[in-house]
């Protein structure tokens, strides 16, 4: 497989013509989306075993989307981390980017559903990066949920919390990078080692 995405969210609505109707990602309704690629014969013998898989797995409904519904789907996966699955920027108040080990995935999406039921979820199984768009999120959130809650969770689980994008005034260095770990500090000293001007990309990636 090419790509191996859990999706969630009113974010993943796309209109489809693929003749199961229960295959349509819908605003309440998780999906497992798996895209294959190689020959038309390979593809063809692929999708069938994953779709037997999925049903013996439990799968409420599995279905092979057209080509059509395939690449409005996979240039919305492509792009949702910009600007969400629609055609145009949701305007979210703030954008996550989770990075844990995938078996502990499904805990982080856990607990970003407990806090805001419609935040649009886009998690890649096979390395459990995360990108969480809310539909909800204030300046009375950041320290309670973002610092208190949703960052020291990824730590835990041996992850990392980034900011990809916020409409929220203030966000300082630390909330939207973290602590200062052994890794960035090791980074810093070689930065400052080739810059020590700070000249080159000042206060981007390492502070």
């Amino acid at each position: 497989p090419v790509a191996i995405d859990y999706l969630l969210g009113p974010g993943w609505q796309i209109p489809t013509t693929t003749v199961n109707r229960q295959a349509e990602i819908g605003p309440g309704t998780p999906h497992l989306v798996v895209r294959l690629e190689g020959t038309q014969v390979e593809t063809d013998w692929l999708a069938d075993q994953v779709q037997t898989v999925l049903c013996q797995a439990g799968g409420m409904s599995v279905a092979l989307l057209t080509p059509t519904d395939a690449a409005a789907l996979w240039r919305q996966q492509i792009e949702f981390a910009d600007r969400g699955a629609g055609e145009v920027a949701d305007n979210s108040p703030l954008v996550v980017k989770i990075a844990v080990p995938p078996s502990a995935a499904t805990k982080i999406v856990s607990q970003l559903i407990e806090f805001d039921a419609n935040c649009s979820i886009q998690a890649h199984a096979a390395s459990g990066i995360i990108v969480a768009r809310f539909s909800k999120f204030g300046h009375a959130d950041r320290t309670p949920v973002l610092v208190g809650q949703l960052r020291p969770a990824a730590i835990k689980l041996g992850g990392s919390l980034v900011v990809v994008s916020s409409q929220l005034d203030g966000l300082t260095p630390y909330l939207i990078w973290g602590g200062r770990t052994d890794a960035i500090v090791l980074l810093e000293n070689i930065k400052r080692q080739f810059d020590p001007h700070n000249i080159l990309s000042s206060g981007r990636f390492v502070i």
